[in-house]
């Protein structure tokens, strides 16, 4: 059956109930408002599929999927969760299109994307924006990218795992420190196996480069040749 009610551009349906506050179902210029009482306590909104609690709106406009314990104080306007296994959610877009969350503390220009975690479907890559732009990016090849979105190439058609790029000194530095009290060093490691596969260690042989520093620049050709080497 149907039950139709109308009443110009304001039609309300009162739930009564003698204990607690009246809830309403309002439709109003064209939108649908749920509402529950305005007094003090536990009031909520809660939707059941199946005889159990898919989610609620909590008295405080939390909304709980999957759960009705909400999250840690700093993070718990939305909180998902799942006991049968792996808790997910999945930003499904166009082949051509990206997927984003946005980090905003303002409502209009820079301030609606001051960070940015995006991925690009066009060309496969993920980056990481801070103060509304792009400082890292991780590309289809998984090369990781800092302070730039130009995969280099370098001596002998090489593009490096890991490519940092910059302007000044201290966009195109790296530091390592190490605090300890004692008389040990910081570290930087070079290794290398006959091995074929990640986590090899297969014995080298002589005459085996085991490690090489590189000093490359650009000759105009579009790639970074080297001029001098540490073996």
């Amino acid at each position: 059956g149907i039950l139709h009610l109308q009443d110009g551009d304001n039609t309300t349906i009162f739930l009564g109930n003698s204990s607690y506050d009246d809830g309403v179902i309002q439709y109003y210029n064209g939108s649908v408002h749920l509402k529950t009482g305005s007094s003090n306590g536990d009031r909520l909104f809660q939707v059941s599929t199946a005889g159990s609690e898919r989610f609620r709106v909590d008295s405080a406009g939390r909304l709980l999927l999957g759960t009705v314990t909400e999250g840690h104080t700093s993070a718990d306007d939305l909180t998902i969760a799942s006991t049968g296994g792996a808790t997910g959610i999945t930003l499904r877009s166009d082949t051509d299109e990206g997927g984003r969350i946005f980090f905003s503390d303002g409502t209009s220009g820079d301030a609606e994307y001051e960070g940015v975690i995006g991925y690009d479907h066009g060309s496969n890559y993920m980056y990481f924006s801070t103060n509304h732009v792009e400082k890292l990016r991780i590309t289809s090849s998984g090369r990781l990218l800092l302070g730039t979105s130009v995969d280099s190439i370098f001596n002998g058609g090489r593009n490096a795992s890991f490519q940092q790029e910059g302007t000044d000194a201290a966009t195109s530095a790296f530091a390592i420190t190490r605090n300890s009290n004692d008389a040990n060093p910081s570290y930087i490691s070079f290794g290398k196996s006959r091995g074929t596969s990640a986590g090899a260690n297969t014995a080298v042989q002589n005459g085996d480069v085991i490690g090489t520093i590189e000093f490359n620049a650009g000759d105009g050709s579009g790639a970074f040749n080297p001029h001098a080497l540490i073996k």
